[in-house]
């Protein structure tokens, strides 16, 4: 192929695996890019080099992790990876490196992880969640946005490892929401981008976190507090709709391979 052609002149990679993305109406091809441990280019800098020889590719997104994170999340119970990191997905293989992925791991192990590292994920949003309600009955807007804040932000970065089976490392929602377009629309567009007023609510609430963090003068009102806490209360609802499809079709896809008995 000669698309892996030219990416192995670019990078010295591992393996490729394709993932073919598919959520409801949202469809596409993947690239998962493993740098090997070893490797001594940064994925910083790796990226843009993907990134051109994908250039006359549009119909291929990527991403690039070293082999290491992937054989932690799948210890941790990464479904995304366990599904992915399959022999059937493989489309490259370096000849200098054969890292072990999961091969003393079973479905319903992963699957139990998983169950559990979403529960554990969910508490932390529900425990901020009561945060925000102790602090809007004080009267104490500021720390009730902020508690707000990482309700949401929480609840997008259980969303991606549920969907992407990994976290982006941002307190900026608008960040997280710009991300899971791709992925879920509905979850890209809790905020609605062409709403000036929504935005508007999405930029107080990213504004919430820096205020608390840097100690700066921050405004909020009542009504401002109630129409974000509505974003919240639809993100929990999206989010245990995906969980329950991850979970279905996981189990879906590990039965038609006969790995999950």
């Amino acid at each position: 192929m000669e698309l892996i052609d030219r990416l192995t002149q670019l990078i010295r990679m591992e393996r490729i695996y394709l993932n073919d993305f598919k959520y409801k109406g949202t469809r596409f091809s993947e690239l998962i890019i493993l740098l090997p441990n070893s490797a001594k280019m940064h994925i910083t800098e790796a990226r843009p080099l993907v990134s051109m020889a994908l250039s006359d590719h549009p119909e291929y997104h990527f991403r690039i992790f070293y082999i290491q994170e992937i054989k932690r999340s799948l210890q941790s119970g990464s479904l995304v990876f366990y599904t992915i990191c399959r022999d059937e997905n493989l489309i490259y293989q370096s000849d200098c490196y054969h890292t072990e992925l999961s091969n003393d791991l079973d479905a319903k192990a992963v699957l139990k992880k998983a169950k559990r590292n979403f529960k554990l994920e969910w508490k932390k949003v529900s425990d901020f969640k009561k945060g925000f309600q102790f602090y809007l009955e004080e009267d104490n807007y500021p720390l009730a946005a902020f508690m707000l804040h990482q309700v949401i932000e929480l609840s997008y970065r259980t969303a991606e490892l549920l969907i992407m089976g990994r976290e982006k490392i941002s307190h900026a929602v608008r960040s997280h929401q710009r991300l899971m377009y791709r992925y879920v629309p509905e979850l890209g567009v809790i905020f609605n981008p062409d709403d000036e007023e929504e935005m508007s609510l999405l930029t107080l609430l990213d504004e919430a976190y820096r205020s608390v963090r840097y100690e700066l003068i921050y405004l909020i009102n009542r009504n401002q507090l109630l129409e974000i806490l509505s974003k919240a209360d639809l993100m929990e609802k999206e989010i245990a709709a995906l969980h329950k499809l991850v979970i279905t079709q996981f189990k879906a896809r590990m039965q038609a391979k006969e790995v999950f008995q």
